[in-house]
C-alpha cells in the first residue's frame, strides 16, 4: 500500500489520503483497507466514488467515520468510474466488461480462404498493433475465442509482445472433442472450455446448462465465475453474436489498409463514425459504449 512507502519522518496523522474507490471493509484476498487506514492514524480521507460491491457499499465509509476520520466523497467521481469501468460493470450490471477485438484487411476480411474454400490462418496486423493487442490481453482477466479460431489458428492466447499477466483462456467450444496437443493445453496459462448443454462444471469445463445458448448465457456464466473483464478475439461468428446481442462495452477493430484478400472470412459489418488513429501501418478503431 502507498502508505507504507511514506518517508518515516512524515507525520502520517497530518496527511490526507486520496483514493479512487471506497476502502473495503471486509476480508478478501487482503485484510480490510479501512481497518489499515484507521490503524495508521490518518485523519482525513478523500474518496472519489463509493464501492458498488454489496460486500462494501458504504460500510467502508461508515467504518472510517465511526473512527473519527473526516471523509469527503465524490471528487472526480466520473473520472474514477472510468478508471474502474470493469469493476463497476461487474457489480452494477451483473456482467463482465466485454471488449471485442479483430483485425481485417482493407476489403473487410478477417482471414483468407484456401484453394478449396476453407479458412486459413492469416497474418493481418503489424508489429505495433500486435503489441497493442497483447497489452489488451494483459488488462483483461479472460480471453475468449470460438471453436473455429481454435482449430484454424491453434493460438497460444498468452501475453508475449509486452510484459503482463496471462489471462484465463476461455474456449466456447460446444461439445466438440479437441486435440490435446493444441497450444491452449500448455502450462503457460489456465484454460477453460465452455460447453453447450447440461453437465457438471469443474476447473476446466463449464457447462451453459442450455443446448441453444446465446452470447448472454456465456456472459452470465462468466459473471458467476467472478470473471471481471473479457477480451473476445473471435472468430467471426462469435464476434457477431456478441454484437447482435448488444453486449460489447468496447470494440477494437484493426484494419491493414495495404492488404486486400479479395475473398475469405468476412469481418463483422459495422457502421463506424469514429475516426481511427494510426499505429504502425495499421488503422485502429477504438469504440467505447
Amino acid at each position: 500500500m502507498v502508505i507504507d512507502q511514506l518517508d518515516g519522518r512524515v507525520p502520517i496523522q497530518e496527511c490526507t489520503l486520496v483514493v479512487t474507490l471506497e476502502p473495503c471493509s471486509h476480508f478478501g484476498k487482503t485484510a480490510p483497507c479501512a481497518d489499515y487506514i484507521i490503524e495508521k492514524g490518518i485523519r482525513h480521507v478523500i474518496i472519489a466514488a463509493a464501492d458498488p460491491n454489496p460486500r462494501v457499499k458504504g460500510m467502508g465509509i461508515a467504518k472510517l467515520k465511526a473512527a473519527g476520520i473526516k471523509v469527503e466523497l465524490g471528487y472526480a467521481e466520473q473520472q474514477a468510474r472510468k478508471l474502474n469501468a470493469e469493476f463497476y460493470r461487474l457489480h452494477e450490471s451483473k456482467r463482465p466488461y466485454i471488449t471485442l477485438k479483430w483485425a481485417e484487411s482493407a476489403d473487410g476480411f478477417m482471414a483468407a480462404h484456401s484453394v478449396s474454400g476453407t479458412p486459413v490462418k492469416t497474418a493481418i496486423s503489424g508489429n505495433e498493433a500486435n503489441a497493442f493487442v497483447h497489452t489488451l490481453r494483459a488488462r483483461h482477466e479472460a480471453l475468449l475465442i470460438g471453436k473455429q479460431t481454435l482449430l484454424i489458428d491453434n493460438p497460444e492466447l498468452t501475453v508475449r509482445h509486452v510484459v503482463g499477466k496471462n489471462p484465463v483462456r476461455v474456449i466456447w467450444c460446444t461439445n466438440a472433442v479437441v486435440d490435446s496437443t493444441l497450444h491452449v493445453f500448455n502450462s503457460k496459462a489456465s484454460t477453460v472450455f465452455i460447453k453447450n448443454g447440461y453437465g457438471t462444471s469443474d476447473a476446466t469445463h463449464w457447462y451453459l446448462q442450455n443446448n441453444l445458448p446465446k452470447a448472454l448465457d456465456v456472459v452470465q456464466l462468466l459473471y458467476t465465475c467472478n470473471i471481471q473483464s473479457v477480451l473476445i478475439e473471435g472468430g467471426a461468428k462469435v464476434l457477431q453474436q456478441f454484437i447482435a446481442e448488444g453486449l460489447a462495452n468496447r470494440i477494437v477493430k484493426i484494419v491493414n489498409p495495404e492488404l486486400f484478400l479479395k475473398k475469405g472470412v468476412k469481418a463483422p459489418p459495422m457502421q463506424i463514425t469514429e475516426k481511427p488513429y494510426k499505429l504502425g501501418k495499421d488503422l485502429i478503431y477504438d469504440i467505447k459504449y
